[in-house]
Parts: structure tokens; C-alpha cells; sequence
């Protein structure tokens, strides 16, 4: 019996938003508490992690909120720790929350990175304005402010 761990969806939403992430810029996901979302959104960016170029953010309105129990750093590291060891990330804490992933070629923690931050204050829409991510993942959406989500405004 294999101890490999199997992450897949677990409805045919979920499966849906999957095969529609990987053609589409931008992806709005409702539905009720519990039913997966954020566990489904820590997961979308191990779609980039062949490409160590990739860089992705994850945001919740404030820090208790990203990093709190079950919150988006805690549920990120309950999946990435499951992951096989030659593909499992660095974790860094404190004050970076980052997981660094291996890049294929020269088997360092170079590859793709995936950050963990809030947006609390409005103006916080700047420290990643003009940045380049792969991949920005917004847990509840519903409590941002429309500019924090359209930096284009």
C-alpha cells in the first residue's frame, strides 16, 4: 500500500475551476463556507511549479486572517508538507511566509515561490503595484476594497 498523497477535486465545481483556471486571467469562485474554496486556491499554483521562474502571491485582508488557525498559511502548509519529499517546499515562517520550491534543473529551492501577505489598508495595493506574478490568489475577495483587486483603477 502506497503512502502517496492524491490531490484532486472533490466535486465537479471544483473540477470545473481547474480546467477554466489554466485558460482564463481571472477566476471569481462563490460558494458556501466549507464547501473548499481556499483549500482549492492554495492548491492552483502547483499548476506552475515546473517553471521556476514562477512567482505567485496569496492575500488575505489582514494577517490574523492569512495566519491564523486554518487560515490560508496554515492550510497551505497542511497540503505542501503532504507533498513527496522531492517536491515538498521550504517553508519559511516569519516574517516572509514563503514556500520555496525546488527548480528541476539544479535541484536547489530556487524554483517557483509562492508568498503569503494581507492587503489591511487600502494603500497596501502599492507594495506589489508594477510587480509580476504568475499566479495572485485572493482568499475572500468579499472583504477587500474594488481598488485593492483593480490595481488598474
Amino acid at each position: 500500500m502506497s503512502d502517496d498523497v492524491i490531490f484532486k477535486p472533490t466535486s465537479a465545481k471544483q473540477e470545473l475551476i481547474l480546467q477554466v483556471v489554466q485558460n482564463v486571467q481571472i477566476v471569481v469562485i462563490g460558494g458556501a463556507a466549507g464547501s473548499g474554496k481556499s483549500y482549492l486556491l492554495q492548491g492552483m499554483p502547483l499548476m506552475f511549479m515546473d517553471d521556476p521562474r514562477s512567482e505567485c502571491i496569496m492575500f488575505r485582508r489582514t494577517s490574523p486572517q492569512f495566519t491564523g488557525q486554518g487560515g490560508i498559511w496554515d492550510t497551505a502548509q497542511n497540503i505542501f508538507r503532504k507533498l513527496p519529499s522531492h517536491v515538498r517546499p521550504k517553508i519559511v515562517g516569519k516574517p516572509d511566509y514563503t514556500m520555496k520550491f525546488r527548480d528541476p534543473d539544479t535541484d536547489t529551492f530556487n524554483g517557483m515561490k509562492i508568498k503569503f501577505s494581507h492587503m489591511q489598508n487600502e494603500n497596501d495595493k502599492y507594495n506589489i503595484q508594477g510587480l509580476q506574478f504568475t499566479f495572485i490568489g485572493v482568499d475572500e475577495a468579499c472583504q477587500f476594497e474594488w481598488s485593492q483587486l483593480n490595481l488598474a483603477a
